[in-house]
């Protein structure tokens, strides 16, 4: 019979780490598209000359992570050595849905995905393939559109998440094929729509730091943050003021708050006539007049009517509209919260505006374009 010492012995026994030499290998975390650096601390057992990977830190000479790590990266090594985790290639040894599989060996696995692909272009089917890619980033997004472009097929799929709309976004707004970057740092007022920069994000260890800095980082000057989001996340609880609203009306919320602006003169005219097109109304190359920002939200999005849809006062529509307006440099940004609703593009785009009204765009303090290095094109496909 067991006694529970036993039973805890042995489970101490389990959980010690083999006996061997310890290694650090640096790398890139991958739990998130944040991309922090991280050391690997690693232990090569003596009894069968295997390396494992034991913990992992933030590495103090990376410029995100800075020797820190966000939970999510700690936790790395659950992924890693998840009992589900396959540790291989496997192949469909049943039906089609019946979730049957069998390891094979990456040989096998290569030459089974190669004569596939013979055959599916040897009939004029090459267009029929679709490469599905997740959080893949560096070049690896290159190498596959390039290899698609060489087999013959368009359909490069990416996993819809965060970045791939703020890249529409920006293709919408910018005429940049880039994710969208905020300046949180030098920023005076941030007004967050679902942003959780306390919790999840594009680059969590990033959003906190700047957090951080934003109450106290640089001496005399505080700025102030307020939260859009129908719950009380722990992001809402550490702002300045935490607005509730309705599920998914984040984006008239914003048009609310630009009707304020906009109406009151509140905008930055120099911006707004130099850098911007369509705030006024136009006519376009076939003659027709095109209805502008600046009339859409006067006639469509007042205070009152974006009250009784997003259950906000119409008192702090306004509030929030001018110190909006006031403190300059001013950022407003989208999280999950304003865009995994059906509406959630053009929800951005409504807060994007925002930025555009007060001279904010790719300005210090700001919203920006994360910029590629300027590397050479690759040459073209034969």
């Amino acid at each position: 019979v067991k006694t529970v010492a036993d039973v805890g012995a042995a489970t101490y026994e389990a959980e010690m780490l083999p006996q061997g030499i310890e290694g650090w290998v640096a790398s890139v975390c991958q739990q998130c598209p944040g991309g922090c650096g991280i050391l690997v601390r690693t232990i090569t057992a003596h009894e069968d000359g295997k390396k494992r990977a034991v913990k992992i830190e933030g590495n103090p000479n990376h410029p995100i992570s800075r020797g820190t790590l966000c939970p999510k990266g700690a936790a790395g090594l659950q992924a890693l050595y998840d009992p589900d985790r396959p540790q291989g290639p496997l192949k469909r040894s049943g039906p089609r849905g019946s979730g049957r599989w069998e390891p094979i060996g990456w040989d096998e696995a290569l030459a089974t995905a190669a004569e596939r692909l013979r055959d599916l272009r040897a009939r004029g089917e090459a267009h029929s393939l679709v490469a599905i890619a997740g959080n893949v980033r560096g070049l690896m997004p290159a190498l596959l559109e390039r290899f698609l472009e060489a087999y013959g097929s368009p359909n490069y799929v990416t996993t819809a998440h965060g970045c791939e709309t703020s890249r529409q976004l920006m293709r919408l707004t910018q005429g940049l094929d880039e994710p969208i970057a905020y300046d949180l740092e030098r920023t005076s007022y941030v007004l967050t729509f679902g942003a959780g920069l306390l919790e999840a994000g594009n680059s969590p260890v990033r959003q906190a730091r700047a957090f951080a800095n934003l109450r106290q980082g640089t001496p005399g000057r505080r700025a102030r943050i307020v939260h859009v989001d129908p719950r009380l996340s722990v992001s809402a609880a550490k702002a300045d003021e935490w607005v509730p609203i309705r599920p998914g009306t984040d984006g008239a919320l914003a048009l609310g708050i630009a009707h304020v602006i906009v109406s009151e003169g509140l905008y930055d005219k120099a911006f707004v006539g130099e850098r911007t097109f369509g705030f006024e109304d136009w006519r376009d190359g076939a003659g027709p007049m095109r209805l502008g920002f600046k009339s859409l939200v006067q006639a469509e999005y007042r205070p009152e009517s974006v009250a009784a849809l997003t259950g906000v006062p119409v008192a702090t529509i306004t509030r929030v509209a001018r110190e909006f307006a006031a403190a300059r440099p001013a950022l407003a940004l989208g999280g999950s919260g304003a865009s995994l609703h059906t509406n959630g593009l053009y929800t951005r785009l409504a807060i994007q505006a925002l930025n555009a009204l007060v001279g904010s765009v790719e300005a210090p303090g700001g919203p920006t374009a994360q910029r590629r290095p300027p590397v050479a094109p690759m040459p073209p496909v034969r």
